[in-house]
């Protein structure tokens, strides 16, 4: 797994503070999922797809590691995912 970019980090903490900051949770517990929707935009197996084909399948993979926290982090994995898919 990569790292978030200068550029990509600069607008995830915008977009972390447009939309999801008033929840009280800290960026850096947000990063991380800014950071899995950037990785799996590459992801061979769901590049091309639409989010409502992938979202599914992203959601499994991310409770996997982070069990019963989809539903506040979806919004940060779903913009990465977004932003890196148009990147690739």
């Amino acid at each position: 797994m990569h790292s978030a970019n200068d550029n990509n980090d600069r607008d995830f903490q915008i977009h972390y503070q447009s939309t999801v900051a008033a929840g009280g949770r800290p960026y850096s517990d947000y990063a991380r999922a800014y950071i899995f929707g950037t990785d799996m935009a590459t992801d061979a197996g769901i590049h091309g797809h639409t989010w409502d084909v992938v979202e599914p399948d992203l959601r499994r993979t991310w409770n996997q590691s982070h069990p019963n926290t989809w539903d506040e982090f979806k919004t940060a994995v779903r913009y990465a995912w977004e932003k890196g898919s148009r990147q690739h």
